[in-house]
C-alpha cells in the first residue's frame, strides 16, 4: 500500500491557496483506499471539517499538552540533561515525546509521497517523494507592487522557490503561463511541472 501524506500549514486566511489545498485533498480521497493510505498533518482546526466527511485521518501540527503533562516533560527533560535517567528511562521518554511531536510521526510514518501543498518548502520526510506548489511569481512579472516586489521580499521569494524546485519532483503550478514561469525563473525541468488548475471544493 502507498502512503501519502499532506503537510499543510495553509489556513483559511490563505485566500486562494487554502481552496486550492482543500480541492487537492479532495481529489486524493478519490483514490482506491485498499491501495492508498491518506493522511494529513494540518495546522489549523478547520482542516478537521474538510477531513471529516472524505475520511481521511488527520493530525493536528499543534497539539494541545494538559498542563500536568507538560509539567511531568519539563522535570524528565532536566532530568535527562542531568544525565539522572537509566539508559531504558531515556528511552522511555523519548517514546513519550514522540507521541506528542506531530513532526516526528509523521516522519517515522514514512510516507511514499510527501505533499505540501502551500508555497515553500519544509524539510521533512526524508527518502519520500517530494512535491510542492508555486502559483504566484509577482515579485519577478509585477515587481512594480511595493509588496512583492521591494528586494528584501523578491530575494526571500527567491530562495523558497528555488528551494522547492531543487527538492520537489514535482510541483504543481495553476497554469501553463505559471509554467513557463517556474521554468524560465527557477530552471524548472518541463516534466517536473505539472499544470493543475483551480477547482471549486465540492465537499463542503
Amino acid at each position: 500500500m502507498k502512503k501519502i501524506a499532506v503537510y499543510a500549514t495553509i489556513t483559511p486566511f490563505g485566500g486562494g491557496s487554502f481552496q486550492y489545498a482543500t480541492s487537492m485533498v479532495e481529489a486524493l480521497s478519490q483514490l482506491n483506499r485498499s491501495s492508498y493510505d491518506i493522511r494529513v498533518w494540518y495546522k489549523h482546526s478547520s482542516w478537521e471539517a474538510v477531513l471529516k466527511p472524505l475520511d481521511i485521518r488527520g493530525a493536528s501540527l499543534t497539539p494541545t499538552v494538559p498542563a500536568y503533562m507538560a509539567k511531568t516533560l519539563v522535570k524528565l527533560q532536566q532530568l535527562a540533561e542531568e544525565n539522572a535517567l537509566s539508559p531504558a528511562q531515556v528511552q522511555e521518554f523519548q517514546a513519550l515525546l514522540s507521541t506528542l511531536d506531530p513532526i516526528r510521526q509523521l516522519n517515522d510514518w514514512q510516507p511514499d509521497v510527501c505533499i505540501q501543498p502551500q508555497m515553500g518548502f519544509q524539510a521533512i520526510c526524508h527518502g519520500s517523494v517530494h512535491i510542492g506548489v508555486i502559483h504566484d511569481l509577482m515579485h519577478r512579472y509585477e515587481s512594480r507592487f511595493p509588496e512583492v516586489g521591494n528586494p528584501e521580499e523578491a530575494a526571500k521569494r527567491d530562495e523558497y522557490f528555488q528551494n522547492t524546485v531543487s527538492n520537489c519532483s514535482a510541483i504543481f503550478v495553476d497554469s501553463e503561463v505559471g509554467k513557463q514561469h517556474v521554468m524560465e525563473s527557477y530552471n524548472a525541468a518541463d516534466g517536473q511541472c505539472k499544470v493543475l488548475p483551480f477547482a471549486a471544493f465540492n465537499t463542503m
